[in-house]
């Protein structure tokens, strides 16, 4: 019973240092998410044409790569040997919250919380097989 108890007290130590960490982290990273402003690659390869599917402007896409699908075009590029991932994925957070800069690079922190969750699972994982 000792045993269970203190297993459980460090579970619940690991989580609280993970929430502090992802705090940290969040609150770090999130801090001024708005400067120095839009660069042009940011803006290229998802902002703009983000922008364009949300307000239903026609779609330039990178050298006509686009797919027509739901009466609309889809870029499948946005420059040579970049597809339009980052656009797609870019779409419900600039839905959510409007088109701007921080609203843009919301995405790459969602992401970046999405890796930092998954390396602290497969690290466990690991350090659990090695005991």
């Amino acid at each position: 019973m000792k045993e269970q108890a203190r297993e459980q007290w460090v579970m619940n130590l690991r989580r609280v240092w993970l929430i502090l960490a992802l705090g940290l982290f969040l609150g770090l990273a999130a801090y001024q998410l708005g400067l120095p402003g839009l660069h042009y690659d940011e803006a290229k390869e998802a902002g703009v044409n983000a922008m364009e599917l949300l307000t239903g402007a026609p779609i330039t896409a990178y050298r006509g790569a686009a797919l027509r699908a739901l009466g609309r075009d889809w870029p499948l590029m946005v420059q040579d040997y970049i597809g339009a991932l980052n656009v797609y994925l870019a779409l419900p957070f600039l839905a959510l919250t409007g088109i701007g800069v921080p609203n843009l690079r919301m995405e790459a922190l969602f992401l970046a919380v999405l890796a930092l969750l998954s390396l602290e699972r497969v690290v466990s994982e690991w350090w659990a097989l090695q005991k």
